[in-house]
């Protein structure tokens, strides 16, 4: 008899399986060396993070009972609060549904050799919120702001259209103040020059290089 894995053993597998790889000497599919993000699948890609950024760790958040999410954490700390933020964000349905990912027409950015949906806008306390990413930012000692400005880089990694990969760079409403109207998830709310100036300050927080 066949017996169907739930959603919560997958995403438990998932936390578990880069350790248990480590321990027997085999290096996970992805990893975080220093200030380096090594993707071996889906996608092939290296991504440098600026030494301005520490590393925090990786966590893996359950996006409702359908997907999964991966990501690498990296803060630039001023006083004991994240300032700014870079997220490198992997996010996979589970076979087990025919959820897939699909993206409204707007602009577009190239990161290595790739075209990615360039996008940004406030993010709210729920973002960071989140029981992984806010226990490992607890664990670390530091608080965060209330809202996010999101400069956002998002593609679809295969034709099932079931994965996909997103760069997050993240400025502090603190940082921010006084620049637009704080509505989080309002797409476009940013103020263009300011939206400008942040996508200029992400490309510098990070590298995306494609690997063979």
């Amino acid at each position: 008899m066949i017996q169907r894995i739930s959603w919560h053993s997958l995403a438990l597998l998932s936390t578990l399986l880069p350790g248990l790889l480590v321990s027997q000497g085999q290096a996970p599919a992805r990893r975080a060396i220093g200030h380096v993000v090594l993707s071996d699948t889906l996608p092939r890609v290296r991504v440098e993070v600026d030494s301005a950024f520490d590393y925090l760790g990786r966590v893996t958040l359950p996006v409702g009972e359908v997907a999964l999410a991966e990501q690498f954490i990296f803060a630039d700390v001023r006083n004991g609060r994240i300032e700014r933020a870079v997220i490198v964000h992997f996010e996979h349905f589970f076979p087990d549904n025919a959820r897939v990912f699909g993206y409204p027409p707007g602009p577009a950015a190239t990161l290595g050799a790739h075209t990615y949906l360039h996008q940004n806008w406030w993010l709210g306390p729920d973002f960071m919120a989140k029981p992984a990413l806010d226990s490992l930012i607890r664990r670390h000692g530091l608080a965060t702001d209330s809202t996010y400005g999101s400069d956002r880089y998002v593609r679809v990694l295969d034709e099932s259209t079931k994965h996909e990969f997103i760069l997050f760079y993240l400025e502090s409403g603190t940082l921010l103040k006084g620049v637009g109207r704080v509505a989080p998830r309002v797409a476009g709310d940013i103020p263009d020059e300011t939206a400008r100036e942040m996508a200029q300050r992400a490309r510098r927080a990070f590298t995306v290089l494609d690997t063979p």
